[in-house]
């Protein structure tokens, strides 16, 4: 078996697919289960805003890890 890990773009690439499939599901569950439960009101334009901090948060912490990982 290689050792070699992956290359930075297939990183870059399975962290970018993981986030977009990621901020998806956290949308739909955002707008459909949470707001209904609590009875929230947001502006779509305030879910997209909070979706996109945690995309980059999310997509930063994936992308770092999976790099320090391939190092090991």
């Amino acid at each position: 078996m290689s050792n070699q890990g992956q290359d930075k773009r297939l990183s870059l690439l399975e962290s970018i697919c993981n986030q977009i499939l990621g901020i998806l599901i956290s949308l739909a569950v955002w707008v459909f289960v949470i707001i209904p439960i609590w009875d929230l009101e947001f502006t779509m334009y305030d879910n997209l805003a909070v979706t996109a901090i945690f995309f980059i948060t999310s997509f930063t912490r994936s992308y770092v890890l999976r790099r320090l990982f391939n190092k090991l």
